[in-house]
């Protein structure tokens, strides 16, 4: 979730809303009654509108820009609270690590062996064997705005993996889905700020919203949960890529099929999006186990449908206004289950944003997603990541405070006291804050 100003009385970071193009997600039947309320809601405000404007000729006071019904407000320039000690679980001595370009296999859990002569400290995990991105100039693409190459959803599965094989062989055969798949930056080439441009900058992973991409048909998630050997993740992965499943895993979506299960125990504070509310994720909750089958179901369809690894949003519900009295370190319990859990069905996971938190999370997860820490100024908060060998895959928005130009300046030197994107080894990329296809720039 792209951080911003929307929520002033968040405790973290302030964040802008997720672009998720909620309505293009909905179904049919969803979209259907969301326009009827719309019309109803617009034709109640222009009554309204009417009906002041009445009030006002007949010389009562007008309200509107006062602060009251339809008030216009200004909003501070975003800046970043400072948080208080931070209370965090005990693990051990900071690892080391060692990633391959390809699979890795790991066993056990964070683990320290010693000798008479040194330490040598390995990160370890559940038994298994799971692919992690590899550091270095890593080409990837963000595109969870709609179902991969299937806008308007009226696909079947099977034609979409089609459409995208074809694409690939000829991109100019289908401009939008050259885009969903970040061979092109909306209809334009790819352009990096280094100067490379496509094929060199055709990314080879992609993060997709696991609920959209399944094996279901028509993008229909209403029994995503319950499909499995996903053809849009097949052919990209014969096209020899690898791909990332979106979950959202801190806030409860009255879109997704499993809404329903969420208890009202469970349900806390709208997080700023139509239909979103934030999850107690305090592991001492009193409904938690339930939100852990939940979880559990969501990352078993990423497995069933061949997803790589999960990118888990929302971690960071300790550190917002969730309606929950939810602590950092209970924040941290939550993110380790989760890690844990999705390393033992076989995947590799991303630490999504949470950056103060990463001495504490590192061990436990592969690399991270983060969301404009140069916008903010804290991307080495992240160095216990890139310290030890873990991809970052770093985002800066186009429409939330970093121009092309001082994207730019990210990549090569640095901006904001941080250290350029290229020295710390970062794979950032420049997109539309719609995650749509329609503007993507890496640094490399």
């Amino acid at each position: 979730m792209p951080r911003g100003v929307v929520d002033s009385l968040r405790l973290g970071k302030p964040q802008f809303l997720h672009p998720r193009s909620y309505f293009r997600r909905m179904s049919p039947a969803h979209r259907r009654r969301v326009l009827a309320g719309a019309v109803v809601i617009s034709l109640g405000v222009a009554l309204l509108a009417n009906s002041f404007a009445l009030t006002g000729a007949s010389g009562a006071t007008n309200h509107k820009h006062k602060g009251g019904w339809g008030s216009t407000t200004t909003t501070a320039a975003p800046t970043k609270p400072k948080r208080g000690p931070t209370t965090t679980t005990t693990t051990t001595a900071a690892p080391t690590t060692t990633t391959s370009t390809s699979t890795t296999t790991t066993t056990g859990v964070p683990t320290t062996s010693s000798t008479s002569t040194s330490t040598t400290t390995t990160t370890t995990h559940p038994t298994g064997s799971y692919w992690v991105p590899p550091i270095g100039n890593l080409e990837w693409d963000w595109e969870i705005g709609h179902p991969l190459c299937n806008g308007n959803e009226n696909q079947t599965a099977a034609q979409t993996a089609a459409i995208i094989a074809a694409t690939v062989a000829n991109p100019s055969s289908n401009p939008s889905c050259a885009a969903d798949l970040g061979i092109t930056s909306g209809t334009s080439p790819v352009i990096a700020v280094d100067g490379q441009t496509a094929p060199v900058t055709n990314p080879s992973v992609l993060d997709i919203d696991g609920f959209d991409n399944t094996g279901t048909d028509n993008a229909d998630e209403s029994i995503s949960l319950s499909s499995s050997g996903s053809p849009v993740v097949a052919e990209l992965h014969a096209l020899g890529d690898h791909v990332i499943c979106y979950v959202d895993v801190g806030t409860a979506e009255n879109w997704r099929p499993d809404y329903s299960e969420f208890s009202a125990a469970l349900l806390g504070n709208n997080n700023g999006w139509p239909g979103e509310r934030w999850l107690d994720t305090n592991p001492n909750g009193p409904d938690y186990a339930t939100l852990e089958k939940i979880m559990t179901a969501r990352f078993e369809m990423c497995k069933n449908n061949g997803f790589d690894a999960v990118e888990p949003d929302n971690l960071d519900g300790s550190e917002n206004t969730s309606g929950f009295n939810i602590t950092i370190a209970e924040g941290d319990e939550y993110a380790e289950w989760l890690a844990n859990e999705i390393h033992s069905l076989g995947m590799s996971v991303a630490q999504k944003n949470f950056e103060d938190q990463s001495s504490v999370l590192e061990p436990y997860f592969d690399f991270v997603i983060e969301e404009q820490c140069f916008q903010y100024g804290d991307c080495t908060d992240l160095a216990p990541y890139y310290e030890s060998s873990k991809a970052v895959l770093e985002v800066e928005y186009s429409s939330s405070g970093i121009s092309l130009a001082k994207f730019d300046t990210a990549c090569t030197t640095g901006i904001n006291g941080q250290p350029s994107a290229d020295s710390l080894g970062f794979d950032s990329t420049y997109f539309s804050i719609n995650l749509d296809g329609s503007l993507r720039v890496p640094c490399r």
